[in-house]
């Protein structure tokens, strides 16, 4: 499924489906340097997994805030 969201200067799309994060090269331009940000209440695995498709990325992790 995918959800289009229209912002006031253009849009983006949310991608819902099993296995997403394993296609993210697939949605989004993961050839050029990329962040990704994440908290430590989200599974290391999902962030390692877009991480591993990038060509040059820098990951931060957060802390949750629940911690």
């Amino acid at each position: 499924m995918i959800l289009p969201v229209k912002t006031g200067t253009g849009g983006y799309n949310i991608y819902l489906e099993r296995g997403a994060l394993k296609k993210a090269g697939e949605y989004l331009n993961l050839s050029r340097r990329a962040l990704i940000v994440t908290d430590s209440g989200v599974p290391t695995e999902y962030a390692e997994t877009v991480a591993a498709q990038c060509k040059d990325c820098l990951l931060y992790t957060s802390p949750s805030p629940r911690d």
